[in-house]
């Protein structure tokens, strides 16, 4: 992946959406669809690497240029953000306790980031990459939950992000039997916050 194809696929796209642009050709926009899934793959490598973090989230900040519209480059985010407070907890774990300050800031970032996505994903007939949105965002909302001391979370702010996972997993669950327990846990984490409030 070079940084240069990045850049002068953002300079070329900044009228026209990157996958919905009139009078592109077919041709234009597979060109455009390889760069997008190589950024996507190395992405997936530097999110591993701490000392890498801070230029993926150029990377990403380029690819929300290129088309604002699009979930996947604020789930990528996110999922950034999340790696990073895997690390942060790491360190904790292993009694590095100025790490402690970073985790509740480095989880609202995440939790922006995953809104943000949330918010460009379809509700109504999703598709793969929003029901991954979707999913993920259940996931995140009742990891808030259990975390929430940990991360120091308000009550308040928690009982939000479970409102907002309640419709994310709504969505889902009609549809697919996985997602009944996830929803139960989600309504249980509800009304006992709710109690709490």
């Amino acid at each position: 992946m070079h940084l240069d194809e990045l850049h002068d696929l953002s300079s070329k796209q900044r009228v026209k959406s990157l996958f919905a642009g009139s009078g592109s050709t077919e041709s234009t926009k597979n060109k455009h669809m390889l760069i997008v899934r190589k950024t996507l793959a190395a992405l997936e490598v530097i999110k591993r690497i701490p000392v890498l973090q801070p230029i993926g989230l150029k990377i990403i900040a380029k690819l929300q240029e290129i088309d604002s519209k699009l979930p996947l480059p604020y789930l990528i985010e996110a999922r950034f953000h999340m790696q990073a407070l895997r690390i942060l907890t790491l360190r904790i774990v292993m009694k590095e306790f100025s790490a402690r300050p970073s985790l509740r800031p480095t989880f609202n970032k995440a939790i922006v980031a995953y809104h943000k996505a949330l918010k460009r994903a379809l509700l109504s007939n999703p598709k793969r990459t929003d029901i991954i949105v979707l999913s993920e965002f259940v996931q995140v909302s009742y990891y808030a939950y259990e975390q929430r001391k940990l991360l120091n979370l308000a009550n308040h702010g928690v009982l939000k992000i479970l409102e907002m996972g309640k419709k994310a997993v709504d969505v889902l669950a009609p549809s697919n039997r996985v997602y009944i327990k996830q929803q139960k846990d989600i309504v249980s984490a509800l009304k006992k916050m709710k109690n709490l409030d």
